[in-house]
């Protein structure tokens, strides 16, 4: 799916129906809509990872972005908190890093912090 700007947009669907009750971990929506994840893989669509390649990483989300999937963990409301939980993961997935999302769409990390200071 293209934006008016013309790039392909970004979108989130949850692999679990429920999110994780762990500290931080967040439920109701922040006001500007920002959560932070954790992404672990990327992956072309048509090489999905498994269900059991994903154990441990709920709640885990697909972001689709043009023709990758990429699978993030965890949904914070604070930058802190996903830092914490990308440590949790750094044994498994040495290569993860900290994400945006804003209203389903990845955004850019910089900005969301700093939307989160205000």
């Amino acid at each position: 799916m293209k934006s008016d700007s013309g790039q392909a947009e970004k979108t989130v669907k949850s692999e679990s129906g429920t999110a994780a009750a762990n500290p931080g971990q967040a439920t109701p929506a922040p006001a500007d809509n920002i959560y932070f994840m954790v992404q672990v893989a990327a992956m072309p669509k048509n090489r999905e990872l498994t269900q059991s390649q994903l154990k441990g990483l709920e709640p885990i989300s697909r972001i689709e972005d043009g023709e990758r999937i990429k699978y993030a963990s965890g949904k914070f409301v604070l930058y802190d908190d996903a830092l914490k939980h990308r440590r949790t993961l750094t044994g498994r997935y040495p290569d993860a890093f900290v994400i945006a999302v804003r209203s389903g769409k990845i955004m850019p990390l910089k900005e969301a912090i700093e939307q989160q200071k205000r």
